[in-house]
């Protein structure tokens, strides 16, 4: 007869790595679904399912994430240039996010993000972002969405 750890080890599935690769697919078919709707749907020209920037709306300033649906309706139709145009620092966020989250979900690549001072970087960085496009002074106008 053998041990029950060995025949517990010789288990490929278990409920947790189930659930694992569970909530990646679910979370693929999200991602999935809101890119062939931001695919169709232009946020530049249609209101569709698109809430505005409500922090614009009230205080007239850009925050980091203003000009994003955009950019990514930009990407999508494979135009690098116009999605800078309405939001850089996203378009430099994406291609970090996805390799973490291959990184996270293969468990076989380094995580770029799972160090502390990795946090306050990004942190610094988006500040800075949002009050250095608020700036109307060129160049700084040119991270403004849109302009």
């Amino acid at each position: 007869m053998l041990p029950i750890a060995v025949i517990s080890s010789a288990i490929p599935a278990t409920a947790r790595s189930v659930r694992h690769w569970l909530a990646y697919f679910v979370t693929a078919l999200a991602i999935a679904a809101a890119a062939i709707y931001y695919y169709r749907i232009d946020p530049a020209r249609s209101g569709g399912l698109f809430p505005p920037c409500y922090f614009y709306r009230l205080t007239h300033l850009h925050c980091p994430g203003c000009g994003s649906q955009r950019a990514i309706h930009q990407l999508l139709h494979g135009r690098v240039l116009g999605a800078l145009h309405y939001n850089p620092l996203l378009c430099l966020a994406i291609p970090i996010l996805a390799w973490d989250a291959l990184a996270k979900a293969t468990r076989r690549l380094p995580s770029l993000l799972d160090r502390r001072r990795v946090g306050w970087t990004i942190v610094w960085v988006v500040i800075i972002f949002a009050i250095v496009r608020n700036i109307r002074v060129w160049p700084c106008t040119l991270l403004a969405p849109g302009s």
